[in-house]
């Protein structure tokens, strides 16, 4: 059984060449790549300086797109569309791909070894991780999608549309035979940001989308990304405040991941659909009970104490796997469970993930001032590890986190701002909500600054190479001088006495 992998590709040559090698590491052999490049890479020669150009399994096209096809049509669709229309596509088995993710070795192997066991199968679909890429060239793994149930239309499964990602499913290429035309893919613009998963409804609306709750690639995202881009991280002020990362989170490295950090990470506790308890303390919760209605992960349990001092309390009677104390005058973003969960679930060795506060400061002759708290002492806690060193001692955040680094427990730090306190009798709070919008929406900005910051840093390196190579070539050339007069001085003996007798004097 063959599998064939359509991998679209546009001018991203700082990782084009990793999705690539993904193919080159797959454990099941019978394979075939189509890779089609829109021309900016082809038409440098990109490809030609790779080892696996030869690699007759690689069929490299360059997409005949026009700037009036571009206009009009989805692209990645209309490239994938093409390799059909075209006949292009030999194998049985057929996955797709783009030049800013990767599949794991075995993704080939595990749709293969499926459908080998269940001959019926005419449609599937993995889990896989999502990982980020910042310009700095850090990797980080953020979350994770699960193939747990399911899909299509037709068995009455879980939607696809929009929750599920390109680079998990896998469809034997006869099913295309049930579609009424050619246009596979959607291809319009207006569709474009969730081509794949109207893809695969109307898949799903033929056979069934069996589920592997294998992970067999990571969908990555790159401040080059065309549909989604970089969550909100604040890399400059990441990078000013010297935040600490945990292992498993950022990890520093090069523009080019190594096979060890494109691994998968394994995922321990608890499954994604744990329970999550957040205690409330402190008079007047409403604005926080608001924030904790309107969270988008939903499996909550909300505990609410009169003080402080009511976060042991409801620690101990806690039943989710994980816990978040939080004061009644903070307001959280809407997505802060979500975010924070995703880190500590991304690394089991994460006992807590805390974050950023945006806070405001007042005075009577003052207009009030935004300021950032780095860092926040509200976070997200394993809970069974909370518990074991006791939760609380002195009522003060940080005296948490020193209790579990000092019983080698791991904490990390999630750079965003996920929480921010309502001041008490005034109606300063409605003005801080704009700064969760503002630090998002700048995100692109920040990753802009701190690319060209990094693209000033590696020029100032290549001219103090430069500088180097030139200053060796000097005192080359000086000794090369000396020679040729010493040289000539032994032609002509006279010259050397007169030479003695000018330093001589």
């Amino acid at each position: 059984m063959r599998v064939s992998c359509i991998c679209v590709c546009h001018n991203k040559p700082d990782v084009t060449h990793e999705a690539i090698g993904s193919l080159l590491s797959q454990t099941f052999p019978d394979w075939e790549a189509l890779v089609v490049d829109s021309g900016v890479l082809y038409d440098t020669g990109y490809y030609d300086r790779r080892a696996w150009r030869a690699d007759p399994r690689i069929k490299l096209i360059r997409s005949h797109e026009t700037d009036e096809t571009r206009r009009t049509r989805a692209m990645a669709p209309w490239c994938f569309n093409e390799c059909f229309r075209r006949g292009l596509v030999r194998g049985e088995l057929v996955m797709y791909l783009c030049d800013d993710d990767v599949l794991y070795p075995r993704a080939f192997e595990t749709f293969v070894s499926y459908c080998g066991k269940n001959t019926a199968a005419r449609a599937m679909y993995a889990s896989q991780d999502v990982g980020v890429i910042y310009p700095n060239g850090w990797h980080a793994i953020v979350g994770e999608r699960r193939a747990t149930e399911p899909g299509g239309r037709s068995c009455g499964g879980r939607r696809m549309d929009c929750e599920v990602d390109y680079l998990q499913f896998c469809h034997r290429a006869d099913v295309l035979k049930l579609f009424p035309d050619d246009e596979y893919w959607p291809e319009s613009k207006d569709t474009e940001e969730h081509a794949d998963g109207l893809f695969m409804e109307r898949v799903g609306s033929h056979v069934p989308i069996h589920p592997i709750d294998v992970k067999v690639s990571q969908n990555r995202r790159t401040a080059r990304s065309t549909y989604v881009p970089l969550p909100s991280l604040g890399l400059v002020d990441c990078m000013a405040n010297g935040i600490p990362l945990a292992p498993g989170g950022l990890s520093p490295g090069g523009g080019a991941a190594n096979s060890q950090e494109l691994a998968p990470l394994a995922i321990g506790g608890p499954p994604s659909g744990a329970t999550v308890t957040v205690s409330v303390a402190g008079r007047d919760p409403g604005a926080a009970l608001d924030s904790l209605a309107a969270q988008t992960y939903p499996h909550l349990e909300i505990l609410v104490a009169q003080d402080r001092a009511g976060h042991n309390r409801a620690l101990a009677e806690a039943r989710g796997a994980y816990f978040i104390p939080m004061d009644a005058d903070h307001v959280a973003c809407p997505d802060m469970v979500e975010r924070l969960l995703a880190r500590v679930r991304a690394n089991p060795r994460l006992s807590a993930v805390t974050c950023y506060l945006l806070a405001s400061k007042s005075s009577a002759d003052a207009a009030p001032q935004v300021s950032v708290k780095n860092v926040l002492g509200h976070a997200l806690f394993r809970t069974e590890d909370f518990r074991a060193v006791g939760g609380y001692d002195t009522g003060q955040d940080w005296s948490a986190f020193f209790k579990l680094v000092n019983t080698g427990r791991l904490v990390d730090i999630l750079p965003e701002h996920l929480f921010y306190v309502v001041p008490a009798a005034t109606d300063e709070g409605r003005l801080l909500r704009p700064f969760f919008e503002l630090d998002r929406a700048l995100a692109a900005e920040r990753a802009d600054l701190w690319t060209a910051m990094a693209g000033c840093a590696r020029r100032a390196e290549e001219l103090a190479k430069e500088n180097e190579a030139l200053r060796a070539r000097l005192g080359l050339l000086r000794y090369r001088i000396a020679d040729r007069l010493d040289a000539l001085c032994a032609r002509l003996p006279f010259v050397r006495r007169a030479l003695k007798r000018v330093l001589a004097r």
